[in-house]
Parts: structure tokens; sequence; C-alpha cells
């Protein structure tokens, strides 16, 4: 057990590091002789802190097993046995410490040739749910969701500008509480807490340094967070991305980027399944970089930022402004005092419909959209461009349309391959999905060998 750890946790030739899903190691049937005389010096490396290591190897050494089966519908021992190189007796072990714990249950027999049926294993996602918020401009969602990604029950509530973010968390923390109550779902039963939240994050420090539309600054988030509900929290401003990359439309891939077009515009970038936030937290604003010279002042204090001419808000100002001089348009001039969502969702169905104003307006701001786009995959040559947040799921596939013109107009054009620009799946419930996802990542994930 010892000696399997040690080999897990550093050899490069059997971990990937760009990717948290390939563990698949065969420790006894490869390079045997190398194994041996490598094996030696790891456990004498080892042997002094004999008892802190054995702890943190059966961490790492269960976290390993819950990987393999959260990614597979069913696993026998033996095959989880082939999967982790771990020895018998420790998978033995930790699967029975697993059961009782409920994380993993038997399901019945698999198949054989020879001999008796193999006992097949299953992850349970019930066995623990995540707290996940979502804090957007006027309005906070709070939900329990299941290991899986699924949300069990959710609510909501508004958010008055001038109420102070200590007491916006803590009513958050509360609604929480009186869900997991409804639910009959224990405090103990409770992995963690994430959320989804615009703005500007310290990764360091977990702390929220600024978010324009709220007025937020230097908010100890993850601190009020732990101190109201006692459990681990993580901090998301990736929006849906992270939902989408392991329950959604990016599942699978290795190298993805998530545009997220609300009341702010905001990219994620996903390298096997980490995300990357840059040295002072402050990767993927793409919101804020220019788009049309000396253009309307933005939230930011520059002008022509692309949030200006493309989020969710600059779209409902540009339809109004046009509404004006076209009386006949579909579009109901109540949209200036409808939330955002619902604005966007009447933009839509009239540009759908085929109204004039509404049509061009979400044009040009796809347009927009497309021309950083392909700045971002020239740059970074991502396999997956996912669009998701409200003006691409409630432009009726107009925006995206267009976006995918727009990048194949200025991508390089020697690409080996096109990039794949999809829409993302899970629609209104992806902020949440994705802070649910980012603690399950940060439970489960087996750390790289420069992490311990």
């Amino acid at each position: 057990m010892l000696i399997s750890y040690g080999y897990a946790i550093a050899s490069n030739d059997y971990v990937d590091p760009a990717s948290q899903l390939d563990y698949d190691i065969n420790l006894f049937n490869e390079r045997s002789k190398w194994s041996a005389c490598f094996f030696g010096r790891i456990f004498k490396i080892l042997m002094p802190t004999r008892t802190g290591n054995r702890r943190l190897m059966r961490e790492v050494n269960t976290k390993l097993i819950l990987g393999h089966l959260r990614r597979c519908d069913a696993l026998s021992q033996a095959e989880l046995l082939k999967k982790t190189g771990l020895s018998v007796g420790t998978i033995a072990n930790i699967v029975k410490e697993l059961k009782e714990d409920g994380f993993v249950k038997e399901v019945g027999p698999g198949t054989s040739s020879i001999g008796r049926k193999p006992v097949q294993l299953r992850f349970n996602p019930c066995a623990r749910h995540v707290v996940a918020i979502e804090l957007s401009s006027g309005q906070t969602q709070v939900a329990l969701v299941d290991l899986s990604g699924r949300i069990v029950v959710k609510t909501g509530r508004a958010i008055a500008v001038d109420v102070e973010p200590r007491a916006v968390l803590e009513l958050a923390c509360d609604d929480a509480l009186a869900l997991a109550k409804k639910e009959e779902i224990f405090p103990q039963k409770l992995l963690g807490v994430g959320i989804s939240l615009e703005g500007i994050i310290d990764p360091n420090r977990e702390l929220l340094v600024f978010w324009a539309n709220q007025g937020w600054r230097n908010v100890p988030v993850k601190e009020i967070l732990e101190s109201k509900l006692g459990i681990p929290a993580v901090i998301n401003n990736a929006g849906g991305a992270f939902g989408e990359y392991w329950y959604g439309a990016g599942k699978g891939s290795k190298v993805a980027v998530c545009m997220e077009v609300n009341s702010g515009i905001g990219a994620s970038v996903l390298l096997g399944g980490r995300l990357l936030h840059g040295a002072r937290g402050m990767a993927g604003e793409i919101g804020h970089s220019l788009a049309v010279p000396e253009g309307n002042l933005c939230s930011c204090g520059k002008r022509g930022c692309l949030e200006t001419v493309a989020s969710a808000s600059a779209i409902i100002a540009e339809v109004l402004k046009k509404f004006r001089d076209a009386p006949d348009s579909l579009i109901s001039p109540a949209i200036e005092s409808c939330p955002l969502p619902k604005a966007i969702r009447q933009i839509g169905k009239a540009a759908a419909d085929g109204d004039a104003i509404a049509q061009s307006v979400l044009e040009d701001a796809g347009r927009h959209l497309g021309i950083a786009a392909a700045a971002i995959i020239n740059l970074l040559d991502p396999e997956l461009l996912l669009l998701t947040g409200m003006v691409i799921h409630e432009s009726r596939g107009i925006v995206l349309d267009v976006v995918r013109q727009a990048v194949a107009e200025h991508m390089f054009p020697e690409r080996a391959q096109p990039v794949r620009i999809e829409q993302g799946i899970l629609g209104n419930a992806a902020s949440l999905t994705s802070a649910a996802a980012m603690v399950c990542e940060e439970v489960f994930r087996v750390p790289l060998e420069s992490e311990l």
C-alpha cells in the first residue's frame, strides 16, 4: 500500500498531470525490474514519517478508488485492482469503509467466464449533498445538489443594491439550512458549499476583490460561508463553466474555453479539469477587453468594453434605443422594467418571430462576441468553445450562429482541426451545478505530487 502510493504520486510515466481523469496505473504487469528498484527507494524515503504518510496515503488511495467509481457505471474490486494498481487488501478495506459511509453500494453480480461472478460496485451520488449558491445582479439562488450534479431542491430571493455583502451571504446560508431541514438532510451529510458569483477573485486569499455590478469590494466570502455553515467553502467566478465541463456539453474534453454572456461577460479556461485562475485571479476577464474604441462607458470605468455592446444589459439598452424609432416592433417597452432574463427572453422571441430590431441587435452582439472568441481560440488553441448564459440560451440560436460565422472569419486559417463551438446544455442550472462541481472536484480530486 505504501509502495503503491509512492509510485502513484511520483511517476510521471503513469500519471498525466494535464488530466485528472487518467489514473489507470498498471503497477504489477509492466516494468517490473525498474519498479522494484524504484519502490525500494520510495519505501526508504517514506518510512521515517510512517504514521503521517499512512494517513495521507489512505486519503489519496480512497480518492483514487472513488474517482474511478464516479466515472464508471459500475466496477468490481478486481477491475479496481487493474485500474488503480493498489493491493487486494487495500481495495477491500477501503471499499468496506466506503460502503459503511454510504458512498458505494453493491448493485448485483457482474460477468465472468470462469468461477464466481464478481460483485459490481457503484458510486452513490446521494451519499452526500453540496450547498450551491449563485449570486447574480439583483438575486440569489440557493440549491442542494447531489454528487452527480443533480439539483435536488432550490430557492431564490431578490438582492437590493444597498444591502451589505455579509447580510446577503448569511441570508443565502439561512436559505440553505432551511432547504436541508425541509429535505431531511442532516448537516453532517453536507459535503461543502460552493458559490458562483461575478467579479474578480483572489484565489490565494479566497477573497472577492471586486464585483462591479453590486459595488462589492474585498469581501471575505469563504470566511463568511464557512463560519455560518461550518463546512468547507469553494468560490467560483467561472459561471457555468465547471458544471458544463463535468456534467454538460464539455464532458470528456481536455482543453475547453467557456464564454458566459449574462449581465457581464467572462471566459473560463479549463485544462484537464483544472480552472486557470491566472497570477492574480483575473484570467478570463474578456468582458473588459476593447471592442469599440471610444465607445460607451463601462461599469469598470473604461470605454468600449465588450460588455458595453454584447452583454444582456447592453442588448436591452440598444433595443430600447432603436424601439423608439419603430413603434410597430414586436417588442414591448415594458422590458425596461423587467428582470434581465425575462427581457432577454422577450427579445429572443421577437427576433425569432421576425422583428428586425431584435434580430439586428442580437446579430451585432454575436459579431462582437465572435471576434473576441476568435482571439481566444488563436491564443489558447482549445478543442472546444462553449457558449453559455442568458443571452445565448434565450436568443433562439441567433447569437450562436453569428458567433460561429465571426469565428470562422477571424480565426487563424491554418488550424489542423476546426474548434468545436457548442451551446451549453445545462441552461439556467449551469452556475449552481458549477458551484457544486467545484466542491466535488476539490473533495474527490487526487492531488498532484507538487501539492503533497
